[in-house]
């Protein structure tokens, strides 16, 4: 089964030749990037953006550094800077990370909107689809088990309910027996209670009070 593809697209992008000096700094971001050294990588990235403010490869490369350092704020305001009408691509893979961001943060309706907005900007994206298909089935079994839940505590309910009902209803009947008899149904049943318990004491006694049968004149 294929696995969730829920991080941040490494689109490191490379600047323009026109911009050789971004470039450089640009560059080493993306190698120290790879190599899992996120902090140094956007101090590359931070020199980059000092020498050409704006730029989109370089926003969008801060942004994905600043996640990999959970700074998911920062990390969303750098790719939002980084979008370029015009430029379905990055667009795209702007909301994808935006998609993935919002996801890891618990927001899933706002990560499903993402991932439909990427999916609009670049169908062919099949990480975003997947992604996409991912979180829809996730949101329907938690819906499931939220009214299963509902479910248990409005049968729980109803059993009270219905013991209720009977336990009136018992009362009811009891009520009515005692208008009849002058006693009620517990007096009653005391009433037996005690006569068979001193039933069962006068036989004890009787038992106790049989006499031993007399020896015999040969038992001498």
């Amino acid at each position: 089964m294929r696995l969730i593809m829920l991080i941040v697209f490494p689109l490191l992008l490379t600047a323009a030749p026109a911009f050789s000096s971004v470039r450089s700094a640009l560059n080493a971001g993306n190698r120290l990037y790879k190599k899992g050294a996120f902090d140094q990588s956007l101090e590359k990235y931070r020199e980059a953006e000092i020498k050409n403010p704006g730029h989109p490869a370089v926003n969008f490369n801060k942004g994905d550094a600043l996640y990999k350092l959970e700074d998911y704020d920062g990390a969303s305001n750098a790719w939002r800077a980084a979008a370029r009408p015009g430029n379905p691509v990055l667009e795209s893979a702007v909301e994808y990370n935006l998609g993935t961001n919002a996801y890891h943060q618990g927001k899933t309706d706002e990560a499903v909107n993402h991932y439909k907005k990427a999916l609009l900007l670049n169908p062919n994206d099949e990480d975003a689809k997947y992604n996409l298909e991912y979180i829809m089935t996730e949101k329907k079994q938690d819906n499931q088990k939220k009214n299963d839940g509902k479910n248990d505590k409005n049968g729980d309910k109803k059993n009270k309910d219905k013991n209720k009902d009977k336990q009136n209803e018992q009362q009811q009947q009891q009520q009515q027996q005692k208008n009849k008899s002058g006693m009620s149904r517990e007096d009653a049943e005391r009433i037996l209670k005690a006569s068979g318990q001193n039933d069962r004491d006068a036989a004890q006694k009787r038992k106790m009070a049989v006499p031993q049968i007399p020896k015999t004149d040969e038992d001498w």
